[in-house]
């Protein structure tokens, strides 16, 4: 008879290298996880995310846009949807538009400052700019009053980005950019055309401004990116001059993705492209073929699957939360009714992806992150919600799950029998995860449905020592549970579900004995 291998046990670390869509998986780091989804890795530990809770309501349709106005004395959040702006500053139900009739809700905006005050530019290509001075809104146009720009079919403009004092705005379907003077909201545009630089055609989709530090000091140049994916790249504070107004390079990524493709994050630019989510100061030192050079080079297999699946679809958008620690990509998935993102901790590079925030835009105003979505019925109508906040979805729960990196527990030849595991969590509440081990490289999804419920607590100093939990108090969650499966390699794949309280996973514990090599 043979003898029976004794149990062994084997304690891992939560995956807090994040999500990995890029490695083999039987070469996999063992902190990585080939599925994470609503867990956020972070240095020590990988927490479910947080919630979102509805800020204003009863937008006639899907909110595409918002834009934050920032003055020395005023904060302002405005909100597109269907044909109209509407003020979104306060929490609760929305009012009446402060600009109606337009013909889209796509906009492109930027804050600029001038000696007369602050203002917000907004344009999208269908309807003329409109410019917000803290008080009023106006239209833009040739005869406008009291604010006018002459020189283009001001409802043509696409896109706008402050370069040198200067207001930029790129013509729609074209290679021209129109400037103003220095300081300048209004008054005579100038045209640029950069159409003998891009050799591949199609035409200008956005400008940004760049911001180097080097061995010459901050420096600042103005980048032009085309629909092709070719980058051009100029220095200079005055495009009439030939001796001040400089081209400093060409460059290629892959075609961009989404009007919204330009994020800055520290010193460097990143764009959504066709490579992935790519910093330029990567790309302009290499080539294409090198994707490793993409921020997003971890996740790669599933940013390309998206870019091919969703590419054409509104709603790409990249943002930095700076508080929340976090890179957000907005993926639009479904005729802009269920979208996900990808969220990479600024402070590890680590990756995972949220579902359940139905977002078509995003934005940030006073350290706080919110965005513009519509709900899932036939309805369609809008809403701005505050998000990162709370530990529910507007009081739904939060579902979040992993798989974790395939593992060989030190035996790579020999079968396992995976009959235990114990994840350890520091939470409230009493949380049951649904738990299964998938044994060497299968995707078997955990049969049972993950648990949460609120412990009813007491008053100190009421119940009687230790026969009363204390109401919301944070403790360390371990339990085992039997699981079966039995292979060469093994991955954790678990659910939980939560609306109360933080969840921050710790670590795994994994019981199995091993038999032979057949």
């Amino acid at each position: 008879m043979a003898k029976r291998q004794p149990a062994r046990s084997v304690s891992m670390t939560a995956p807090i290298g994040g999500l990995n869509a890029r490695d083999s998986l039987a070469a996999m780091p063992p902190q990585d996880a080939v599925i994470l989804d609503n867990f956020f890795p972070t240095p020590t530990t990988v927490d479910l995310r947080s919630g979102y809770s509805k800020w204003s309501t009863g937008y006639p349709a899907a909110v595409d846009s918002l834009m934050e106005y920032n003055s020395a004395t005023s904060t302002k959040l405005f909100a597109a949807s269907g044909a109209g702006i509407y003020d979104a500053t306060l929490q609760g139900p929305v009012g009446a538009a402060v600009v109606g009739s337009l013909n889209s809700s796509q906009w492109e905006h930027v804050n600029f400052g001038t000696p007369g005050g602050q203002f917000l530019y907004a344009v999208n290509g269908a309807d003329s700019p409109l410019l917000y001075n803290g008080t009023a809104w106006q239209a833009v146009t040739a005869s406008s009053s009291p604010i006018a720009i002459s020189g283009v079919t001001t409802s043509s403009l696409t896109h706008v980005n402050v370069f040198k004092n200067r207001l930029y705005f790129v013509q729609k379907d074209s290679f021209k950019v129109w400037y103003l003077a220095v300081n300048s909201i209004g008054g005579t545009a100038t045209a640029l055309d950069l159409s003998p630089l891009f050799k591949l055609g199609g035409h200008l989709v956005a400008m940004a401004t760049w911001t180097i530090d080097n061995t010459s000091g901050v420096q600042e140049y103005a980048v032009f990116l085309s629909s092709e994916g070719e980058i051009a790249m100029y220095q200079g504070a005055d495009p009439s001059s030939a001796t001040d107004w400089a081209i400093v390079g060409m460059f290629r990524i892959g075609h961009p993705i989404g009007k919204r493709c330009f994020c800055k994050v520290g010193s460097d630019l990143i764009v959504i492209c066709a490579d992935g989510f790519v910093p330029l100061s990567k790309v302009l030192l290499t080539d294409r073929s090198q994707q490793q050079e993409a921020v997003s080079a971890k996740i790669v297999n599933l940013v390309n699957e998206d870019a091919r699946l969703y590419g054409t679809s509104f709603g790409w958008q990249p943002i930095l939360y700076p508080i929340g620690n976090k890179f957000i990509i907005n993926v639009p998935t479904s005729a802009g009714k269920t979208q996900r993102q990808y969220v990479m901790n600024t402070v590890t590079g680590a990756w995972c992806r949220f579902i359940g925030w139905n977002a078509n835009c995003f934005a940030v105003s006073h350290d706080k992150l919110y965005f513009g979505g519509n709900y899932t019925d036939t309805n369609n109508k809008g809403y701005v919600a505050i998000a990162d906040t709370g530990y529910s979805d507007d009081g739904n729960l939060i579902q979040g799950e992993v798989k974790g990196a395939f593992n060989y527990y030190g035996s790579p030849g020999l079968l396992k029998r995976f009959t235990m595991v114990r994840p350890i969590f520091h939470t409230s509440g009493n949380m049951v995860a649904a738990l299964a081990m998938d044994v060497d490289f299968d995707n078997k999804a955990p049969t049972a449905t993950p648990t949460y419920s609120n412990i009813d607590g007491t008053l100190w100093d009421v119940a009687e020592w230790d026969t009363f939990y204390w109401d919301g108090a944070m403790s360390i969650k371990k339990s085992w549970q039997g699981i079966s499966g039995v292979g060469y390699s093994g991955a954790l794949h678990m659910k939980i579900v939560n609306n109360a309280s933080p969840v921050r996973w710790m670590s795994i514990d994994v019981v199995f004995e091993v038999g032979g090599i057949l």
